[in-house]
């Protein structure tokens, strides 16, 4: 009995003689980081007969153990969760994503500021690699450098509602959709055919269809005139 007791942490000895670690321990100090002779898994009861947490589990490894805090949840927290279904929105529930990340029939959601980080595309000869824009949500602000006013930037997957938009320095670029043989840009299609969009604009793309990109752009003083049709 005492070989157990002395195992399971109940009788004090130092923990780096524990064969193969304790799976129980005891004390009013959880053993700190790093600490030798913890079994991977060991339950520590903390001791101390203040309020707070009181169990805590090895994380680590015997020879480095990393005790973090067992909480529990509330009733009122446990009810959150209770019922739910991965991507899809319950009243009085947790908002959880399903395995594609995905959720769905949310009503309503006010968002006091959206923050994200502008892209950056160097556009290319070919417009592949630096010069292909990944689809990435529905709203893009794209920093475009270019070499070359030939050099080209592609647009993501067109998905209706998506907005993209480009800003290009001092100089210009070609404009083609994914698909340009079938996803127009201003209503136009055609093997290889892109938009002239020129240095110092912004260009605004908006996907109507799933093969119709419209667009305008302002050039350096604000002038406001439509994208060149895909040609």
């Amino acid at each position: 009995m005492r070989r157990i007791a002395e195992f399971l942490g109940f009788r004090a000895r130092s923990p780096e003689n524990a064969p193969n670690g304790y799976l129980f321990a005891n004390g009013p100090t959880v053993p700190a980081d790093g600490s030798a002779g913890y079994a991977i898994g060991c339950l520590f009861q903390h001791t101390d007969g203040s309020a707070g947490t009181t169990f805590y589990v090895n994380e680590g490894s015997r020879t480095s153990s990393d005790f973090n805090a067992i909480t529990s949840l509330t009733a009122a927290q446990s009810a959150y969760l209770v019922g739910l279904t991965a991507g899809t929105v319950t009243a009085s529930k947790a908002l959880v994503v399903d395995s594609n990340k995905d959720l769905a029939t949310l009503r309503a959601l006010t968002v006091e500021r959206l923050n994200y980080t502008p892209v950056a595309r160097t556009a290319t000869a070919d417009g592949l690699t630096t010069g292909t824009i990944a689809d990435a949500g529905m709203l893009q602000f794209v920093t475009v450098t270019s070499a070359d006013a030939n050099h080209i930037v592609v647009l993501p997957t067109p998905t209706p509602g998506v907005i993209v938009i480009l800003h290009v320095a001092a100089t210009g670029y070609e404009l083609r959709s994914s698909a340009p043989g079938s996803v127009g840009i201003n209503g136009g299609t055609g093997a290889g055919a892109e938009s002239a969009i020129g240095a110092n604009t912004t260009a605004v793309l908006v996907c109507a269809t799933a093969t119709s990109w419209k667009g305008w752009q302002l050039g350096s003083d604000g002038t406001l005139a439509k994208v060149e049709v895909a040609a």
